[in-house]
């Protein structure tokens, strides 16, 4: 597991749930902090010759005290690195080049407002190109267990993965997963009528009921089964909003290469930009 550092609330928050999912599950961790420097930096400020190896120390005795409070979470194997690079693309090599990395947990600043439509974050960007699943941590009680967990599900094998990661993540005894499906008027051109959206409903209902009891390995936890109409994302934000006990999301993210990646839309990216909870997008490692 890699949780990429910071220093700020968010990434300290990231940290938090990274280390209970880790102490949880036998996971190895790894804490990662980018040293990055902009280039205007030097042309612009007259920096003392020393003062970059101070803050790289500084940065070094700062993860090693972080590693000290994973551990104190029960996390048996900890390390740390001190890379130098642009974050959210250093993140991603790292990633990338060591295949046993299967999930990175990284803090978001919450935005609002037109800033929220403002893109380039680290997160996004390691949301976007990581080459495995990201949770992307937000708005709650990182030493808490997962009591109740959202899967968005278009039948695909995105979402089936999906489903199987929040199984490891669901608290036992909870509330379990609530499985949607939403059904999107658009993709009917025009030609939706009641008796259309309603035959379509009673299909859907009925796949999804097949689908959710063809999980493996089956869901050791509560299984719930909801259809919806409207925007995908829409839809599942307003059930997020309508519905306190959901402490997470889980979707599927489908692989992507060339220019595509640079684009948004996405219901994961919807998602993880506008959620109240964390978000967990799932990828299956090739």
């Amino acid at each position: 597991m890699l949780c990429p550092i910071d220093f700020s609330r968010g990434s300290d928050h990231a940290l938090g749930l990274a280390a209970r999912i880790a102490a949880e599950v036998g996971a190895e961790l790894v804490i990662v902090h980018a040293w990055h420097v902009p280039p205007i930096a030097y042309r612009e400020y007259a920096l003392p010759a020393n003062s970059l190896e101070h803050a790289f120390a500084d940065e070094a005795s700062g993860l090693v005290e972080l590693a000290e409070r994973a551990r104190a979470f029960g996390v048996a194997s900890v390390s740390t690195r001190v890379v130098e690079g642009v974050p959210s693309d250093r993140i991603v090599e790292i990633a990338q080049a060591d295949h046993a990395f299967d999930l990175i947990v990284i803090g978001t600043r919450g935005r609002t407002g037109v800033a929220r439509w403002v893109l380039g974050s680290v997160a996004e960007h390691v949301v976007r190109h990581a080459p495995c699943s990201v949770l992307v941590a937000r708005g709650r009680d990182e030493h808490a267990p997962f009591d109740h967990i959202a899967c968005p599900v278009d039948f695909s094998d995105h979402a089936r993965e999906a489903v199987h990661q929040a199984t490891w993540l669901a608290a036992r005894g909870g509330d379990g997963l609530s499985l949607w499906h939403v059904i999107d008027p658009r993709v009917l051109r025009g030609v939706a009528t009641p008796d259309l959206v309603a035959d379509l409903d009673r299909r859907a209902s009925l796949e999804l009921e097949r689908w959710a009891a063809r999980i493996e390995p089956a869901p050791p936890v509560a299984l719930r089964c909801d259809i919806r109409v409207g925007d995908p994302a829409d839809e599942v934000l307003a059930g997020v909003e309508a519905d306190d006990s959901i402490d997470l999301i889980a979707v599927g993210a489908r692989s992507r290469t060339g220019i595509r990646r640079a684009l948004l839309g996405s219901v994961a990216e919807k998602l993880v930009r506008h959620a109240r909870c964390p978000v967990l997008v799932a990828r299956t490692r090739g």
